[in-house]
């Protein structure tokens, strides 16, 4: 199976995939019955969100299909205020610690912040980096850390094999409308791993994240 944990396009239930909605792009009336994961992103921040809205953001996280938190995090490069992103992230983290579900973080420019953070929230829920294809010096200091590693279309060979076999790895589409299992095949083929072998060991990242997903009856 294909698991696809990170994706704006596909509303499909199989090949598996999480589809990622921002807080603005859904109402609690309308909430997918498909995995999805439902976040604050930093370049949608304008503001603080009103009690009410992080109020009916806590109650529409909790359905049973919001298998995540995300995407959320820093981005250095994006007009919102910067303390603005991060009380909106702590407040983010609190609901996933909360509520017992990963959090899915968009990072831009913003490691050291990542690791300050980190050390100080000192969380119990997964963190995943999506989309990552930085060099494999940022990627030990993630999966140091207990950090996954979510990677797509464009990635460093070298941080793919150490996610690989670190048991930090996971696979998306993201945005870039290519089937996930083109991208799997990409990324198996870029480490000389058979294709099935290479599915395994992201089906055992999902199976420490969301062992509930791999039950038949989830849907």
């Amino acid at each position: 199976m294909y698991f696809d944990i990170h994706t704006h396009l596909s509303k499909r239930k199989t090949p598996f995939s999480i589809s990622s909605y921002d807080v603005g792009e859904i109402s609690f009336s309308t909430l997918p019955v498909f995995p999805f994961s439902l976040g604050f992103h930093p370049y949608y921040l304008e503001r603080e969100p009103t009690i009410d809205q992080k109020k009916l953001f806590v109650r529409m996280a909790t359905s049973r299909s919001c298998v995540a938190i995300g995407e959320c995090g820093l981005d250095k490069c994006v007009k919102s205020d910067w303390d603005l992103q991060i009380a909106v992230l702590r407040f983010q983290h609190k609901v996933s610690e909360d509520l017992a579900k990963p959090i899915i973080l968009h990072l831009v420019r913003a490691w050291s912040d990542l690791f300050f953070l980190h050390k100080e929230l000192r969380p119990k829920q997964p963190w995943i980096v999506h989309g990552f294809r930085k060099n494999i010096t940022l990627a030990k200091q993630l999966i140091d850390r207990g950090i996954y590693l979510s990677f797509g279309v464009n990635f460093s060979v070298e941080s793919l094999r150490l996610a690989y076999y670190s048991n930090r790895l996971l696979v998306e589409s993201d945005n870039s409308g290519l089937p996930i299992e083109q991208i799997y095949l990409s990324q198996s083929e870029a480490l000389n791993i058979p294709i099935d072998i290479y599915c395994k060991r992201v089906r055992l990242s999902i199976s420490e994240l969301w062992p509930s997903l791999l039950s038949p009856t989830f849907f």
